[in-house]
């Protein structure tokens, strides 16, 4: 596991020219969902503004270093893989040259998902459709079985349990958002108070939200996937890699289920449900 380590006394005109360097560098896209400080609140429809890079990217709290080749531990969100084989993910994409694996981890404070596969390339044909998303159930809260629609009611998914919290970040790079069921409204509204924050490099993107923002769940139900619309609809790399074949608006027969209060067992341990 990567670790930064910051001199104590650095000259502002080095720092002034590094941050140049990182907002000028085209491999490094960040974004962060509507509601954030120094961010424009967006809707469904209208692009979030991207922040200018006024730091580099922070170390998350975590665990120790024990460990770290088999359970969660705390990460450097940067769009640099730093994810350890205890988790990562096959999806249904997985025979696909090249293939698509998936992300997950956790510790004290933050969730931390990646995916990474060839359509996740911001120069990668039709990227303003393309998408890559995840639906998490929290403990008992309250949640929907039927996932959010695209291109109309083209690709509507339904969910193997009730999903409360949807994260979703177009591969152009302009869009992050984060939606939350409003069970009494019965729909799926905005939720500016979940910030989530967006890296990637390459063909790789990693995310991460406090666990604080939603709730502090003590259990998490997830499924990930990306998605085509406006044209070429196709629902693609889903996980769990059993929970749906690659088609136009497939349903979810399978999620993972895990525990946040265990920070040492490997997140692709836990059997898909």
């Amino acid at each position: 596991m990567k670790r930064l380590f910051f001199l104590g006394l650095v000259s502002s005109a080095l720092g002034a020219a590094l941050l140049a360097g990182a907002a000028c560098d085209p491999k490094l896209d960040i974004v962060s969902t509507p509601g954030e400080a120094g961010f424009e609140t967006g809707t469904p429809d209208a692009p979030v503004a991207q922040p200018v890079a006024e730091a580099g990217p922070t170390e998350e709290a975590g665990p120790s270093e024990a460990g770290s080749e088999a359970g969660p531990t705390g990460h450097i969100v940067d769009g640099v893989n730093d994810f350890a084989p205890g988790e990562k993910f096959a999806t249904t994409s997985t025979a696909k040259d090249p293939s698509y694996h998936a992300y997950a981890a956790w510790d004290a404070k933050n969730l931390y998902f990646g995916m990474e596969g060839s359509d996740v390339s911001a120069s990668v044909s039709n990227a303003a459709n393309k998408w890559v998303m995840l639906y998490i159930g929290r403990d008992a809260m309250a949640g929907t079985t039927t996932g959010l629609p695209y291109n109309a009611t083209v690709q509507q998914p339904a969910l193997p349990f009730p999903a409360s919290i949807h994260l979703r970040w177009k591969v152009s790079g302009v869009y992050t958002n984060v939606q939350q069921w409003n069970a009494p409204m019965t729909k799926w509204e905005d939720a500016p108070l979940v910030p989530l924050t967006v890296f990637r490099q390459g063909t790789f993107v990693e995310m991460s939200i406090s666990r604080a923002s939603i709730g502090a769940p003590s259990k998490i139900q997830l499924v990930m996937n990306m998605l085509i619309e406006n044209g070429n609809d196709f629902t693609y790399a889903g996980v769990p890699s059993t929970t749906f074949v690659d088609a136009i608006d497939p349903d979810f027969t399978h999620s993972f289920e895990f525990d946040l209060t265990d920070l040492s067992k490997a997140p692709n341990s836990y059997l898909p449900k």
